[in-house]
């Protein structure tokens, strides 16, 4: 699964965006979420900054809004 790839943690937040909005991502959400979280964790150790809620929200963008609503 592409979520799952190693690969998946080196796309840019544009194509996280456009990967993560489609209403037909054969996975369940839990595995969507998990990506996600993966994904923020490495594009904050890329920035340079510490790995904790308000970076990774940060991260995530307004991408974040899939998993609170």
């Amino acid at each position: 699964m592409a979520l799952d790839s190693d690969g998946f943690m080196d796309i840019d937040h544009a194509t996280l965006v456009s990967i993560l909005s489609r209403e037909t991502l054969n996975c369940k959400e839990i595995n969507v979420f998990n990506a996600a979280m993966r994904w923020a964790e490495a594009e904050c150790e890329r920035n340079g900054t510490e790995i904790n809620p308000k970076n990774i929200r940060a991260a995530l963008g307004l991408i974040f809004v899939r998993f609170v609503n």
